[in-house]
């Protein structure tokens, strides 16, 4: 059966979403791509067609995680290239108002963080974005 672009992307953002909860309740190193397949009412095979693996699926979770703080430093960039007497303190404010609006406009992007932060254990296979997302928390 072929599918469409529409319903495969569907199928790619199921698996993104049952990723979420299986990561929340397993942690990242536990779950399998047999239970997140299940969650999401797909097939491994499914799975497969959109990541390559486990760690592919974080890392897409990870980028859609800081897609608004990359939005915001592009944003600040601008204004900064624009403007030479910003006041910094509210500046900061503003960046910490953007940041916690973020996860109104994005409620995913808490539980997504959760996950980062709290069911990510730090093996060998997820070096390439923990190192991301530490060089974006410097940033």
């Amino acid at each position: 059966m072929r599918r469409t672009k529409a319903e495969a992307e569907q199928t790619r953002e199921a698996v993104l979403a049952a990723a979420i909860d299986v990561f929340l309740e397993r942690g990242v190193t536990r779950a399998t791509l047999e239970q997140i397949a299940s969650a999401a009412g797909v097939t491994r095979g499914a799975v497969y067609w959109h990541f390559r693996d486990k760690q592919e699926i974080f890392a897409a979770l990870e980028r859609r995680a800081n897609m608004p703080n990359e939005a915001f430093g592009d944003r600040l960039t601008a204004r900064l290239a624009a403007q030479t007497d910003l006041d910094p303190l509210r500046e900061l404010a503003d960046a910490i108002r953007e940041g916690l609006q973020a996860f109104e406009t994005h409620p995913e992007r808490s539980r997504i963080l959760s996950i980062l932060w709290l069911r990510c254990e730090y093996s060998e296979d997820m070096l390439p974005v923990v190192t991301r997302q530490r060089e974006a928390d410097l940033a």
